[in-house]
């Protein structure tokens, strides 16, 4: 009896305490209890600018995947309504199958041919050389890849890039793919069967397309795509210069291709505002409010103050991202240097101890916690990129000063760089100089290590060492 008696006692203390901890979380939740936003937050936070619909690549983009007897602006625009349409009747944040075969006329028309290339840039070195020998094993006949080559040629003429500034954590994206794919088709293409000044005609077009994104896109997407068509495109100029000479003219073209980033296009912060207003979105919308489902039962509107949650990604990850992206690569590295130094040699996310400081015991804002602390990661890495994609435009500027001089081949490490104005004054001076050159004359690398960890940043002097 008295066994029955302290288990009824246990189990009557866990249920009050489980309704006790429910209702005070509850109550403490209430909207009335929220924060105000920071006038930052609010600042960020205004509606976007109606879209331009004329020359503007952003509709063109979407519009590419449609078939042959559609215009791809006027499709890429009819996308972009029903993904409104769709958001607005249901709370969607899709296009569903349905919408896609009735507005491009089918789907996956491209899967087939883009299938047979793939290469990553900024990841590994010869895409060049892996795309040519694809075209080999697979050239380009079909109707289809001929037409989307079409397109391609029309979509990098564009003269502008505006992108959609409304989002959520599941929203759809247009098909950068199938445009950076098309790039990469088009320049090895041009390896056989072009002229030198037909290869830098080409890769002057492609390289503005990419650099227009990184400056005028809006979201991190859109900047990281621009990145990584920058990164092809001095790769490729890169492996074309180990193998091709070029003449004095088409070496002052290469040389005017290769300059530096700008500030603007540098300064990724514009980006991470974005992602602010992505988080707005999610919490404030119907729409974004079924993209929480992803990150568990724990994340529920009852338990989220929208306010503070936003104030606390703010402070914890869109100031410090905005204050990074706006240092140049030797503030940007060294501030990283001392930040890793403060913890002591361990990589943490930004936020980690302010956003889960006060789990699990603090149940205002329990479910914004929560959301926040799953969503961290390291945003650094995109300026790293910007910084890193910046050096390799360098270091093959640097590459071609030395190839006009002819003698690449009877390098033998660093000090035997060749002291002319132009290569000095790249090693001396801009991203070059702090990167630590290391140069292997075996099989002609010459390289540093990537600011971003998980990318790659070497080029070859030449094809193979000759004796």
């Amino acid at each position: 009896m008295k066994l029955a008696i302290l288990l009824r006692r246990v189990v009557i203390t866990i249920t009050s305490l489980s309704v006790a901890f429910t209702l005070i979380a509850l109550l403490v939740n209430l909207a009335v209890f929220d924060e105000d936003l920071k006038p930052e937050v609010t600042r960020i936070q205004q509606p976007a600018q109606t879209l331009p619909t004329e020359g503007n690549a952003y509709f063109a983009i979407w519009g590419m995947g449609a078939t042959d007897d559609q215009d791809i602006v006027k499709t890429g625009v009819r996308l972009i309504k029903r993904l409104r349409q769709n958001r607005e009747a249901s709370g969607l944040d899709a296009l569903e199958t349905e919408d896609y075969v009735e507005i491009l006329g089918a789907i996956n028309l491209d899967e087939e041919w883009m299938a047979n290339y793939y290469c990553n840039s900024r990841t590994q070195y010869g895409c060049l050389a892996k795309i040519r020998a694809d075209l080999h094993a697979a050239p380009i006949t079909g109707q289809r890849l001929l037409l989307m080559l079409d397109r391609h040629k029309y979509v990098l003429q564009i003269p502008t890039f505006r992108s959609l500034g409304e989002s959520s954590f599941v929203s759809p994206v247009p098909p950068f793919g199938t445009m950076m794919k098309l790039s990469q088709l088009r320049l090895a293409s041009l390896y056989d069967s072009g002229s030198p000044a037909e290869f830098l005609a080409q890769l002057a077009v492609d390289i503005r397309f990419w650099r227009m994104l990184l400056e005028q896109g809006s979201g991190l997407l859109d900047k990281m795509v621009g990145v990584a068509g920058i990164w092809t495109d001095v790769q490729y100029l890169s492996e074309y210069l180990t193998a091709r000479e070029l003449s004095q003219d088409e070496t002052q073209i290469a040389m005017s291709l290769l300059k530096p980033l700008t500030r603007n296009e540098l300064n990724i912060g514009d980006a991470f505002e974005a992602e602010q207003r992505t988080l707005f979105q999610v919490l404030t919308t119907t729409y974004g409010k079924e993209s929480l489902r992803a990150f568990g039962p724990l994340v529920t509107n009852w338990l989220i103050q929208t306010n503070a949650t936003q104030n606390s990604y703010y402070q914890n990850i869109t100031r410090p991202m905005l204050r990074l992206s706006a240092l140049s690569e030797a503030e940007f590295t060294a501030q990283e240097r001392t930040r890793e130094q403060q913890n002591k040699g361990i990589r943490r996310p930004y936020g980690r101890d302010a956003m889960t400081a006060n789990w699990p015991t603090g149940l205002y804002n329990l479910s914004g916690k929560i959301l926040l602390a799953k969503m961290l990661g390291y945003p650094e890495n995109y300026i790293a990129r910007v910084h890193d994609v910046n050096s390799m435009i360098d270091l093959v500027r640097f590459q071609l000063s030395l190839q006009s001089k002819d003698v690449a081949e009877d390098l033998q490490s660093p000090e035997d760089f060749p002291a002319s104005p132009d290569t000095a004054g790249l090693l001396s001076s801009g991203a070059l100089a702090r990167k630590g050159l290391t140069f292997e004359p075996e099989g002609g690398w010459l390289q540093f290590d990537c600011l971003d960890k998980s990318s790659l940043c070497q080029i070859k002097l030449y094809s193979e060492k000759t004796n």
